[in-house]
């Protein structure tokens, strides 16, 4: 009988944490023929890269945030510069299929009527200051350690 060490669901594999990522994808609901990947890294404060930038983008506002004149929007929009800078890794969008019908990947962003746009800061920005709820999914996930975690990202690396 091998000995189980309880704490071991807790472990978090760094390289996917702050390196390889997670990538989600999200189906445009209506078009089959449409869909977007983005990966990201954990926004925890294992990540040394985004807590500093974090803290300098706040820092001015500091008096204000203590006085609670900040508002949540504007908050946001600061979380949303340094996701765009230094958690999304990767936004990828379908063009297409290939001969067996799997979609094909390739680097972009939609824009308006699927205009394929280039990955940027700014059009990652652009994206999540208008989609706020795809951005607070992203962000709700980077957060968590539970999306790093060994066991999950070992099962998926298997499948």
């Amino acid at each position: 009988m091998s000995t189980v060490n309880p704490y071991e669901m807790f472990a978090i594999n760094d390289k996917a944490e702050n390196e390889i990522g997670q990538i989600n994808e999200y189906p445009v609901p209506g078009h089959l023929d449409r869909a977007f990947r983005i990966r990201f890294v954990h926004s925890g404060d294992s990540n040394v890269h985004y807590r500093e930038a974090l803290r300098a983008r706040l820092k001015p506002l500091s008096f204000r945030i203590q006085q609670e004149l900040v508002s949540d929007e504007e908050y946001e929009d600061i979380v949303i510069a340094v996701f765009a800078d230094k958690i999304i890794k990767e936004w990828s969008v379908a063009d297409g299929r290939d001969e067996s019908g799997e979609l094909i990947f390739k680097p972009g962003i939609y824009g308006e009527d699927f205009a394929i746009l280039p990955v940027s800061r700014e059009n990652i920005t652009h994206v999540f200051k208008q989609g706020r709820r795809l951005f607070r999914d992203i962000k709700k996930q980077a957060d968590s350690f539970a999306t790093f975690k060994t066991a999950i990202v070992e099962d998926a690396v298997k499948n």
